[in-house]
């Protein structure tokens, strides 16, 4: 054989071979964090995540993840996060067949649990970037914790439907809260479904934010809970509540440091199946006398309508500090199938109670 055949037998030897795997898309652990690295798109297929581990993705400036296929962890008790996401300009969603499983039956414990040593699941830390069509299941503890600005959410499913009492028996979820938002701006959440027991969204910080279109199933409604932050110009728009304890909650901390709360606006939402509170606004949260260490200014409830349900239902549980609460409208707010009377407590003028 000539050379110059041998060498052409050898070239197309070479070229016959096996390609190798794509390096941005990654099914062990150990590789993510160098893709995420390099990668302007990422794909995450089949994760598990270690015992006692974050899920720690740094993006590029610009890159798009995606997930794919069943991302899980290790079984243990800890408080972590199971997956943290940080980047700017970043483009995060899931295929068609992908699923975040937090394995809940797992980690929750129901009524037995003296200390809470459950994993949270899924925090966002973003700028500038958008998140969609991603599936959650089972989350051991708080589903989505956005710390993010000039960042679009939406199109999130949230499945919380395996810890309810009736469902899961005795070692039923708690603290299950589907969006809990702190230190965010500019921030939009839309289009997206809870199915959880605790609360649907969770205000604790942050401003210039909208929740649109959200449907919450069994949950402790659209919230607020201060301790001692400034929270102003966040809106709840065109959602809908149902089979929950409360439709509205805003609770501000009578232990907590100072701080306000002013700007708020509630507009279309509609209630069914409400068994405890269709609008509660305490400033005695979690008990005790009301402190107007952070004042509720500009509240606006707006076509807000429903019924309710139950023995222990009541319309509206107001309960301010003398001058805590002030500037409030209510307009078209109507209730039905109440069976306990109002809770009214310095009330602001011109809000019937």
């Amino acid at each position: 054989m000539s050379k110059l055949l041998l060498f052409v037998v050898l070239l197309g030897t070479t070229h016959s071979s096996p390609l190798e795997a794509d390096p941005c898309t990654v099914s062990t652990y150990s590789a993510i964090a160098a893709a995420a690295k390099s990668c302007n798109t990422l794909t995450l297929k089949d994760i598990v995540i270690p015992a006692k581990t974050t899920l720690f993705i740094e993006l590029k400036d610009g890159a798009k993840l995606i997930f794919d296929g069943h991302v899980t962890h290790k079984i243990a008790e800890w408080t972590g996060d199971l997956i943290r996401i940080t980047g700017k300009n970043v483009q995060i969603s899931g295929t068609a067949n992908h699923l975040l499983d937090g394995l809940g039956p797992k980690h929750w414990k129901g009524a037995n649990e003296q200390k809470i040593l459950r994993p949270k699941f899924l925090r966002l830390q973003l700028k500038d970037s958008t998140v969609k069509n991603l599936k959650l299941k089972n989350c051991p503890c708080n589903c989505v914790m956005i710390q993010s600005s000039n960042t679009v959410i939406s199109h999130i499913n949230i499945d919380n439907y395996d810890g309810y009492p009736g469902v899961a028996g005795a070692k039923y979820a708690k603290n299950t809260d589907g969006f809990d938002v702190g230190r965010s701006t500019n921030l939009r959440v839309e289009n997206s479904v809870v199915v959880n027991q605790d609360d649907c969204v969770a205000v604790n910080s942050g401003n210039n934010i909208i929740f649109d279109n959200l449907h919450c199933n069994g949950s402790h409604g659209l919230s607020f809970s201060l301790k001692d932050s400034d929270v102003y110009d966040v809106q709840f728009l065109n959602s809908k509540v149902t089979n929950s304890n409360n439709a509205i909650h805003i609770k501000t901390n009578n232990a907590g440091g100072s701080g306000r709360l002013r700007n708020i606006l509630y507009k279309n939402i509609q209630f069914l199946g409400i068994d405890r509170y269709a609008v509660s606004i305490q400033q005695n949260y979690p008990r005790g006398d009301a402190k107007a260490n952070i004042p509720i200014t500009n509240l606006t409830l707006e076509n807000v309508s429903g019924k309710m349900t139950g023995s222990k239902s009541m319309a509206l549980q107001i309960i301010c500090a003398h001058g805590g609460c002030k500037d409030w409208n209510f307009k078209n707010v109507k209730v039905n199938g109440a069976k306990q009377k109002n809770t009214c407590q310095e009330v602001p003028s011109g809000i019937k109670c």
